[in-house]
């Protein structure tokens, strides 16, 4: 309807990696793998935290990218693991953020990161029991 190019580089980059995660699911594999460092981490942790209607687009697009590095290196080295437990605990943070905004993408990035990441299924289970003390 928009007209937009859904590519890499095309008019709706930033929502990109949202197509590219329920294409993976849809077709039942896991979303291609891309390397991220904890630097890049904590920038999509400042984009999930980002204040405005207009940066909705900017919101979901970090969570989703946050919960598929989740979900690709859950059978990686080590350090993948380290950053991938770091990628969830931007996302569960941010689920108990004061923003509807920025707990809505939270949501999203959490179920991106699907049953194939132990530490997302872990942080929706520890928000689930600190939500009914």
């Amino acid at each position: 309807m928009t007209g937009a190019v859904l590519a890499r580089g095309g008019d709706a980059e930033p929502l990109y990696s949202v197509w590219e995660s329920v294409l993976s699911w849809a077709r039942g594999e896991p979303a291609a793998d891309q390397s991220i460092s904890m630097s890049q981490i904590t920038a999509l942790g400042e984009e999930l935290r980002s204040k405005g209607v207009e940066n909705e687009p900017t919101r979901i697009s970090a969570a989703y990218k946050l919960g598929m590095f989740c979900s690709r290196s859950s059978a990686s080295t080590d350090y993948s693991a380290q950053l991938a437990a770091v990628a969830t605990a931007t996302l569960a943070e941010a689920m108990a953020h004061s923003w509807e905004g920025v707990r809505r993408a939270a949501t999203h990035g959490l179920i991106a990161s699907g049953g194939h990441c132990s530490a997302g299924e872990q942080a929706l289970l520890t928000l689930c029991v600190s939500a009914h003390p």
